[in-house]
Formats: structure tokens, sequence, C-alpha cells
């Protein structure tokens, strides 16, 4: 499964029901695969300009985006931390359902 750029638009509040339907429709041994802008630690000109032209009202901090899976029986893995168009940080990371042992 593919997410790019939508998370940022969803409230934490509402996040739990899209991660019902992501377990839902994951096969077992599935990966979901994430990209989402990042508000950065000491980068408060790009997390200004972010959040002025972003349409999304919830740009999270890294460990925000890991947490929300984690809180939903996810392991996830950072894959890469990026800058695009020179202000703009992005969040690449994997979540994949904890097995049950």
């Amino acid at each position: 499964m593919l997410i790019i750029a939508v998370l940022h638009h969803i409230s934490s509040d509402e996040i739990g029901n899209y991660m019902k339907e992501f377990k839902r429709i994951l096969k077992p041994d599935g990966t979901i695969i994430v990209m989402e802008p990042c508000i950065c630690k000491n980068k408060p000109v790009s997390n200004w300009f972010m959040n002025l032209y972003d349409n999304g009202n919830y740009i999270r901090n890294e460990v925000g985006y890991l947490q929300l899976f984690r809180d939903n029986g996810y392991h996830t893995q950072v894959i890469d931390r990026f800058r695009k168009c020179f202000l703009y940080h992005e969040l690449f990371f994997s979540a994949s359902l904890k097995s049950i042992t």
C-alpha cells in the first residue's frame, strides 16, 4: 500500500478510522509505504513555509507520524528524510503490522 501526502490532511482524532481500514485491506505480510511533509526541529523557515503554503492542516513531525502507526499496532521504519524544493522536508517510512507470537 502506498500513501503519499495524504495523512497531513487528516486530524489525529480521525486517523483511527483510517488505521482500521489499512489493517482490513493489508495482507498479513504487507507493508505500507508512506511519504509525508514533515516538521523538522531547527528548521523554522521551512516549517513556516510548509504551514503557510500547504493545504494540509496536520503536518506532523517525525515522531508524530510514526506514533500514529505505532499506537495502532504497526512496526515502523524510517527509510529516508529529505528536502525537496529547498524548503519542503519529507519523511519516507514504512509500516507493517506487528506479528502476534
